[in-house]
């Protein structure tokens, strides 16, 4: 009998332990399934403003549970996901179809697309990137671009091309950590990378370039496991021809490489493949122009690219960069000592340097953190481009400092214990990287959501599982907090107090403004229409018989109006210039304001001071609060605004205006400091299961 009862338990116990996988692939169908519907969701209703938030926060919610689903599937089951090259298909397939989703948007959350189209369309008309127009990057990335724009002249190329880099980046993954980890893992990090929503949104919707220089990167690591440290420095020198922030990898894969005659190799070959990418450039150039603007072009183009470089570093106002001029300077030196450290390869000495950059990482995520939720109250913030809630900035910050706080807890509670006394060499410059990468990101002036993919494939290839995806999760977490900067204009509904439309040109009067000698009236003109449905501002000064003279000359277009403001009110105008940068602006632009505050006095302002901004890519967003105005609290009231522009070429063009109006530039409406909140603490809820999924599966290790 009791032979028997022992029979039947262990038969119970073999069925439930069968079908336990069963159950969890199903979860992990279903929950995959849910991620591909939220992101169709998303590209419904995302392009507005709260409903993207909302979306994406259960999307994140989901995508936690189903990465806990596949973690905790690789714990129970000896068989991985990814059994052979027709699974990996399947994946890559997968990884496509949620990418595609967004590929016929024709809202956007970020403008890069129509400036690559720009980009483009210059050097398809022969001007040569860096001497003939403003071009940001290194030449990698205008050969792409010229590519793209020859084959498909539209933002789904570039989206197009972004999925391809994706799928690459995929493959790459799984056969690093194939190789590294093993074939289980392998599986649960491609999966993750592709139903990653940062990757899914930044190519599929915005057609960002990250996935290329992640790609190129990953091949880099790939061939330096291989020992094959002349292509490991090609693929790196190609990265950073495409982009600068992969120059922050020299000195680690220059640290991890053993032996002087290897790193000679590695640096050598990572400088020539920089170099040689300027090749096509100055060979176009010999061909279309002389040996004098040949020459005058190999100064531009390497004068452009150590802009490029030194603007990446020092994208800061005087006295600020000093800060990030001190990061890179400790950086290096950071790295000049862990090159003395890990060229021992002490399993103890990792351990304690792990130790310490996991307690940097947290401090970084702090930062973040003290960024997302202090930077919505700051005047900064609602005056040109960007305009973060104030609700979901607050309750993000608070939340990832909570997390940068537990990863320091959790490195200073292994120290203690001594969990960790051996780290390979591999782990512990791993980690670095993605420290490195996360810090080069945050230090710029200019932060985007997408810099966060940097970062995210050096953070997947580590073997500290928990470290690994908490820092991942709490990145999903901050994303949407820096690349909403556009909303306004892309269907959100800011409450009004006054607007301008230009569906007509109703009460804009032009006038010919001429200040000096050599120009007469009959020279000059200008105009308003309202072409399109938008307010077109026209001049023509064709008949102008020298260019100098048109400094003597301006337009002003004027319109006597009436609305209220305080200092909080904010006032936002999106304007478009009618002709290419590529030769060169035709015309600057300001906006200024006359009216009377609450004692009736009269005030004068500028919204737009004289730029040439609105002259360089297809739109611009201006936002401007009246709190830079010294006036009482109570405000005043506009009575007129004067547009006013300022010729520099002899021809007749326009300014196209979409809109104007004037919003409050407070907290928006109430009702979301309960949804969003509630929505995120949904995220953590998930974040947390998996924590504790990930901390038994730590302590098991």
């Amino acid at each position: 009998m009791d032979d028997g009862e022992d029979l039947m338990a262990e038969t119970d116990s073999i069925t439930t332990s069968d079908s336990l996988p069963k159950q969890i692939n199903a979860l992990i169908v279903v929950s995959a399934a849910v991620n591909i519907l939220l992101a169709i969701i998303l590209s419904l209703f995302g392009y507005m403003m709260y409903p993207f938030f909302i979306i994406l926060y259960i999307w994140i919610a989901v995508y936690v549970f189903f990465i806990a689903t596949l973690i905790r599937r690789d714990s129970i089951s000896e068989t991985p996901l990814i059994q052979n090259e027709i699974h990996l298909v399947w994946i890559i397939a997968l990884s496509v179809l949620i990418r595609i989703i967004f590929i016929r948007m024709t809202q956007y959350i970020s403008l890069d697309p129509l400036w690559y189209l720009d980009f483009g369309k210059f050097m398809h008309m022969g001007v040569i990137p860096y001497y003939g127009f403003y071009f940001p990057y290194p030449p990698v990335f205008a050969y792409f671009i010229y590519v793209i724009t020859a084959i498909t002249p539209a933002a789904v190329g570039f989206r197009l091309f972004a999925i391809m880099m994706d799928v690459g980046v995929l493959i790459v993954l799984w056969k690093l950590v194939y190789n590294e980890v093993g074939p289980k893992w392998a599986s649960t990090v491609a999966i993750t990378y592709a139903f990653l929503p940062i990757s899914i949104i930044e190519s599929g919707w915005n057609g960002h370039f990250e996935p290329l220089v992640s790609f190129f990167i990953l091949l880099s690591l790939w061939f330096l496991l291989k020992k094959r440290y002349g292509v490991c420095g090609a693929f790196l020198g190609l990265a950073i021809a495409t982009k600068i922030y992969p120059i922050v990898v020299v000195p680690i894969l220059f640290t991890y490489i053993k032996g002087w005659n290897e790193r000679i190799r590695f640096i050598i070959s990572t400088v020539i493949t920089s170099i040689f990418t300027f090749v096509p450039i100055l060979i176009v150039t010999t061909i279309n122009y002389s040996s004098e603007t040949v020459f005058s072009s190999i100064s531009y183009s390497i004068g452009g690219f150590f802009n490029s470089l030194r603007g990446f570093l020092l994208a800061l106002p005087f006295p600020a960069y000093f800060i990030t001029i001190g990061m890179v300077v400790a950086i290096v030196l950071s790295v000049i000592h862990m090159l003395r450290l890990v060229s021992r390869n002490n399993p103890d000495t990792n351990a304690k340097l792990y130790q310490t950059v996991t307690v940097a990482l947290g401090f970084i995520l702090i930062a973040m953190g003290v960024v997302a939720g202090v930077y919505p109250l700051l005047p900064a913030s609602r005056l040109v481009y960007w305009r973060f809630p104030v609700d979901v900035g607050i309750v993000r910050g608070v939340t990832t400092i909570c997390i940068g706080l537990l990863i320091i807890f959790n490195a200073r509670r292994d120290w203690s214990s001594g969990l960790r006394k051996k780290v390979s060499r591999n782990a512990l410059m791993t980690l670095i990287g993605a420290t490195a990468l996360l810090l080069i990101a945050m230090a710029r002036l200019f932060f985007y959501g997408w810099y966060l993919l940097w970062s995210i494939p050096f953070f997947l290839l580590l073997r500290d599982r928990r470290l690994s995806y908490i820092v991942i999760l709490c990145l999903l977490l901050v994303y949407p907090n820096y690349t909403n900067d556009n909303f306004a204009s892309l269907g959100f509904e800011e409450t009004r107090q006054w607007q301008d439309g230009f569906s007509a040109i109703n009460g804009w009067i032009p006038q010919v403004n001429i200040e000096g000698p050599g120009v007469n009236s009959s020279q000059v003109s200008a105009y308003v229409d309202a072409s399109g449905g938008n307010g077109r501002f026209w001049f023509d000064t064709q008949n102008v018989t020298d260019t100098a003279l048109l400094s003597n000359v301006s337009f002003s277009f004027t319109k006597n109006v009436d609305f209220n403001f305080l200092r909080t009110t904010e006032f936002v105008a999106r304007i478009i210039s009618s002709w290419d940068p590529a030769f060169g602006r035709y015309a600057d632009l300001s906006l200024s304001f006359d009216g009377v505050d609450a004692n009736n006095n009269s005030i004068h302002g500028s919204i737009i001071p004289r730029t040439s901004d609105f002259t360089n890519l297809t739109y611009t967003i201006w936002r401007y609060a009246f709190l830079n105005l010294d006036i009482s609290a109570r405000g005043g009231t506009i009575t007129t605004l004067n547009l006013t522009i300022y010729p520099v070429q002899q021809v007749e063009s326009s300014y196209q205006i979409d809109y104007m109006y004037t919003t409050y530039a407070g907290p928006l409406d109430p009702v979301y400091f309960l949804i969003i909140p509630s929505l995120i603490g949904i995220a953590l809820i998930a974040f947390i299961i998996l924590h504790n999924q990930l901390e038994k599966e730590n302590n098991r290790h």
